[in-house]
């Protein structure tokens, strides 16, 4: 079902911004290092932009717990308490939900 990822779309995630952002805090652990509203971006970046995060439960009240000192692989924590990695390169722009969201809500898409 689409709509559980598109109700967690706000319409400001940025694939750039999210990469840019796992990078700066590399190496950072522990749900105190992350700031909720960086990381409400960051997750609906992963849900907007990656099907593999969609499949493996990630929502946008999931907790982010590390980012290892590569820059790009993240460990979450699931409302289950399963841990997971995903990394920023799971992310692309033909993974995009958007266009689902608008073509379901029957807006034009822009050319």
């Amino acid at each position: 079902d689409l709509w559980i990822f598109l109700r967690q779309l706000t319409g400001l995630e940025d694939i750039n911004t999210a990469k840019d952002y796992v990078w700066q805090n590399a190496g950072k652990y522990g749900l105190e290092e992350f700031r909720r509203e960086e990381v409400a971006l960051l997750l609906g970046a992963m849900v907007r932009w990656s099907e593999k995060a969609r499949m493996t439960g990630l929502l946008s009240s999931t907790k982010l717990c590390a980012i290892k000192e590569d820059g790009k692989s993240m460990e979450f924590l699931l409302s289950n308490n399963e841990k997971i990695w995903l990394s920023t390169d799971d992310m692309s722009e033909e993974e995009d939900l958007w266009k689902w969201l608008l073509d379901l809500s029957r807006v034009p898409s822009e050319s």
